[in-house]
């Protein structure tokens, strides 16, 4: 139990990782930038694709502003934006998930950090699941290690093939 009395509930999460012959500006600003989500967030197996966003509440690049996010099987969620720190750190919350998942589901959280390296730079993507119940970790977990990992190396893969592009 934590301060308060509180269950602890960990997070079910993923990490991917690409290294790509471009600057990191240009990373950052291709997997960031306010419309790339229909671009590179592809169904892979049960895990939808996003078909878009709307209701943009500010800026993209300003920490606080929120939009929802549009599924390919007419589900949404709220997508807040966290963090944003030009060329190297890139943070957001997602929330308000409908539909199957968002009944296990309390919140993610995504994180990308970008370095340059010798030759270009670099990308390490986690997403982390926070689950309603501790008893929902164990089916999230399953799910996370195995579609939604495959969700995300074919997302790293579309963003490192759209930094790619002259």
């Amino acid at each position: 139990m934590t301060p308060g009395n509180l269950p602890v509930v960990r997070s079910a999460s993923h990490t991917v990782c690409r290294e790509l012959e471009v600057s990191v500006e240009r990373l950052f600003d291709v997997v960031v930038a306010e419309d790339v989500l229909p671009r590179v967030l592809r169904r892979w197996g049960p895990v939808p694709a996003v078909t878009g966003t709307r209701d943009l509440t500010g800026p993209w690049d300003t920490p606080g502003s929120q939009r929802t996010i549009l599924l390919g099987d007419g589900n949404t969620a709220r997508e807040q934006l966290l963090h944003w720190e030009r060329p190297r750190r890139f943070e957001y919350r997602v929330d308000r998930l409908n539909g199957p998942l968002g009944r296990l589901v309390d919140h993610a959280i995504g994180c990308w950090v970008f370095s340059e390296t010798e030759h270009g730079s670099t990308f390490h993507w986690t997403y982390s699941f926070y689950p309603r119940r501790r008893q929902a970790r164990v089916l999230l977990t399953a799910l996370v290690h195995t579609a939604w990992a495959r969700y995300m190396e074919q997302c790293a893969d579309c963003c490192a093939e759209l930094a790619g592009r002259a």
